[in-house]
């Protein structure tokens, strides 16, 4: 009999554990890192471990919990089971009413309670085609007006989206009606007042002539989107009527509200925002270009129509931005260094960059404009005409 072998947890966990699931006959059981038999191979469904070391089973379409070492705290008796929050669980018992239970399998709210499903700290019940919630008093903390309210578990992505992705022990809890979703906390009261209508996160592609790939409630380096429409009486459109913010997943907040058209897209290629020490991202607000430091602060006023964020090397801390029909150069912190004055202007690199001088201010025509002015030239730091370094790399700058 062939049987294989896979794998339970994300890499952290299984080096944390050092456990795998076998999977026999379409039946799994739950093996330590010798080999040595903790669960036989005849569960449905072994879920993650959670931080305590506690995972549900699934057996004859009943759901129990065990610890690492196999031994069942709840022997599987329950229809259904919820999110165990602040160590208390709902659960549906077999002739359907529910109650809530620790992880000793104790009962603390008795099986009095008539539900559709639990979300976290709350119970979902049905009314017609829409869905309300209540607490562990019978106490309604949702109307029923919701076309959905519902769990959802977070996928990660790798690097790149090739090597696909990965689920995760984090999840999120959402009342939604129609495109539009409420985040609710684990107590199942909405977080914040205004509604979400997209959740996501952008994957890098290595595949030829694809920059990214869109995953649904999926997270890379703990961040996920999350978009608001910027007009509410308005259809939502990705390209004109949406806010986007970031989430940090296991921090359970927003590091960047969501206020941004755009973040980060023009910092060194990544679609998602660097919170290494000392690395700077550009957001788009209100229509104008902004630098953020890497802990999501705006580190200028938003004065400029665009700023060309790229690689920043070592000591090239200059960066072109547009402003009035021109292109000029700022620090990190807006401090504008080369008055805006090129029509246009490159990245720097070892200590030059590549500009065109425009021929008009305004409607003032330049004293010193030539037409040998309108090809490319270089320039240093300081502004100055310069000639460039005879490796300079001049496929550096596109046309």
């Amino acid at each position: 009999m062939k049987c294989k072998y896979k794998t339970l947890l994300s890499e952290g966990y299984e080096r944390g554990y050092g456990l795998h699931v076998k999977y026999v006959n379409e039946r799994y059981g739950l093996f330590n890192q010798e080999g040595r038999m903790l669960l036989p191979c005849a569960y449905e469904k072994i879920e993650h471990f959670d931080d305590d070391g506690y995972a549900w089973v699934c057996h004859d379409g009943r759901w129990g919990m065990t610890d690492t070492r196999g031994r069942l705290q709840i022997q599987p008796r329950f229809l259904q089971k919820g999110t165990f929050v602040d160590g208390i669980c709902w659960v549906q018992r077999a002739d359907g009413a529910w109650g809530r239970i620790n992880v000793n399998g104790d009962i603390i709210t008795p099986f009095v309670f008539a539900g559709h499903h639990p979300v976290f700290a709350v119970l979902v019940f049905k009314q017609g085609k829409f869905f309300g919630a209540i607490n562990a008093q019978g106490q309604i903390v949702l109307p029923c007006e919701y076309t959905s309210i519902e769990e959802v578990e977070l996928w990660e992505t790798e690097g790149s989206c090739s090597y696909g992705r990965s689920l995760t022990n984090y999840k999120i809890a959402l009342a939604s009606k129609g495109e539009d979703k409420w985040l609710l906390d684990r107590q199942g009261q909405i977080r914040y007042e205004e509604p979400f209508c997209e959740i996501y996160c952008e994957a890098l592609c290595c595949l030829p002539s694809v920059y990214s790939h869109i995953y649904e409630y999926c997270f890379y380096d703990d961040q996920m989107f999350f978009a608001k429409r910027k007009d509410p009486d308005l259809p939502f459109d990705s390209h004109t009527n949406q806010l986007i913010g970031i989430f940090d997943v296991k921090k359970d907040d927003f590091f960047l509200p969501c206020i941004y058209e755009d973040i980060a897209h023009k910092a060194i290629g990544n679609p998602w925002f660097d919170r290494t020490e000392g690395h700077f991202n550009v957001a788009r607000r209100d229509g104008k270009d902004v630098i953020l430091d890497h802990t999501g602060r705006e580190t200028m006023p938003l004065e400029y129509d665009k700023i060309e964020f790229g690689r920043l090397d070592e000591g090239e801390y200059l960066i072109p931005a547009y402003k009035n029909g021109l292109w000029g150069y700022i620090n990190v912190y807006g401090t504008l260094k080369i008055s805006c004055r090129f029509m246009w202007a490159g990245q720097f690199y070892k200590g030059v960059a590549p500009v065109q001088y425009a021929s008009y201010i305004g409607n003032t025509r330049l004293e010193d404009y030539t037409e040998k002015r309108m090809e490319v030239r270089f320039i240093n730091h300081h502004g100055t005409e310069v000639d460039p370094p005879d490796d300079y790399p001049y496929t550096i700058y596109k046309w």
